[in-house]
């Protein structure tokens, strides 16, 4: 096979066989004893899970800016991605949403958090959806900087600080 038959087969491949991907951003303001968290998913892969976790007239989120899409994102959120703070679970809650043309940022944030030691993350995102779903998370916890890859097989890891 010629350099140009790979590249169209190399092109081909990735067309057919689509990768999923979200990012989580989780940033610990000392100041205001938070956990911050963004959470990056392609808008298509978050209906579709909405859709297939039996969500009612879920639409199209960039389409509906409602307060009851908000609320059905805010319960997928609590049940999909969990995470322990110095042993004890962080109860967050949903800051709100940007829907942009491909991607939606959805934002959380849990408060009382003191001086992180260890944290816990359990990301179930997507992956009753897509088999090859990939999570990763980049965590900042007082300029100490990690990144855990999460997907099925491996969907939670502890890191310590």
């Amino acid at each position: 096979m010629g350099a140009i038959g790979f590249v169209t087969f190399f092109l081909l491949s990735a067309v057919s066989h689509p990768f999923y991907l979200s990012i989580t951003e989780m940033d610990y303001n000392a100041q205001n004893q938070s956990l911050e968290v963004s959470i990056k998913l392609f808008t298509d892969n978050l209906e579709a899970a909405l859709i297939s976790q039996k969500t009612p007239n879920s639409g199209s989120l960039a389409a509906i800016e409602s307060p009851d899409i908000d609320k059905k994102i805010e319960q997928y959120l609590s049940e999909k991605f969990l995470v322990i703070a110095n042993g004890k679970p962080v109860v967050f809650t949903f800051r709100g949403k940007e829907v942009m043309p491909d991607v939606t940022w959805c934002y959380l944030e849990g408060k009382n958090i003191s001086a992180i030691k260890t944290l816990k993350v359990k990301n179930l995102l997507l992956l009753e959806v897509y088999d090859s779903q990939k999570n990763i998370v980049h965590l900042d916890v007082n300029g100490n900087k990690k990144s855990l890859l999460l997907q099925r097989g491996k969907v939670e890891e502890e890191v310590q600080f």
